[in-house]
């Protein structure tokens, strides 16, 4: 079984800088291109999609909506973690859906993604390529069952390159990890990643910064970074964080 210890700020007192920018900037940048990670060189490449093809056989798909569809996350959470040192990621675009705000604080201070639903609304994320013990840790990674949960959605609703749409034939639908706390609403409605690039939106959409700033704002907090140190400050004040901002149905505020 692989294993994964959750990063945390759990450190008590004033965050690092370090700290604070990894949760302003989620869900980091990530190229429009295919690329190929590498972990021994601690590096990326980007790849046409024919290219990445020929590393995909054998290999699982799943859907990557947020931080693992970007090189630093997914050097950050398999070095040192797995035996295959390569990771394959793929563009897609998802019709249907919109990439939106879960209603929750992750373990390194930012407000993560989740999947919803949203007829006309067309979403440009990725497909990760794992192999077994690659999909493994990334489900370690997620939380599974109290975090996130397994979700699927219909192979039908992806369109991509032909190298890639050929590599996914046999396949009826595809996983992705779905908050168990489902998306923040504001104003009733959910809140899109700025940084997630889809037409015919919806619904707003703000950036980390943005919706860290609001959260800090309606939890009576002076600024994000000690909305953050009381969040963080030990194990217990994180979940509590989460029961109260869960609590809440929706919060009425301009974005």
């Amino acid at each position: 079984m692989v294993s994964w210890d959750h990063a945390s700020v759990f450190t008590g007192g004033r965050l690092s800088e370090a700290d604070i920018e990894k949760a302003l900037t989620y869900p980091y940048w990530s190229p429009r291109a295919s690329f190929l990670v590498n972990l021994d060189s601690q590096g990326y490449s980007e790849l046409s999609d024919a290219e990445a093809a020929a590393y995909l056989a054998g290999r699982r798909p799943c859907l990557a909506i947020g931080s693992n569809a970007s090189p630093e996350q997914l050097l950050w959470k398999f070095t040192g973690h797995v035996q295959d040192p390569l990771l394959v990621v793929t563009p897609v675009h998802l019709h249907g859906f919109d990439v939106v705000y879960a209603n929750r604080l992750s373990r390194y201070g930012a407000i993560p993604a989740t999947l919803v639903e949203c007829p006309g609304t067309a979403v440009a994320v990725k497909l990760i390529w794992c192999t077994d013990e690659q999909h493994q840790l990334l489900n370690a990674s997620e939380s599974l069952g109290t975090g996130y949960h397994h979700e699927h959605v219909p192979v039908t609703a992806i369109t991509a390159s032909k190298p890639v749409q050929s590599a996914l034939q046999g396949q009826t639908s595809l996983d992705y990890y779905k908050a168990a706390a489902g998306p923040i609403l504001v104003n009733q409605a959910p809140v899109a990643l700025e940084a997630i690039r889809a037409e015919a939106r919806a619904w707003p959409a703000a950036t980390e910064q943005e919706m860290l700033a609001l959260l800090a704002e309606l939890t009576n907090h002076s600024s994000i970074e000690a909305m953050l140190e009381v969040a963080t400050a030990e194990g217990g004040s994180w979940d509590k964080f989460n029961q109260q901002l869960q609590a809440r149905p929706s919060h009425d505020k301009d974005l």
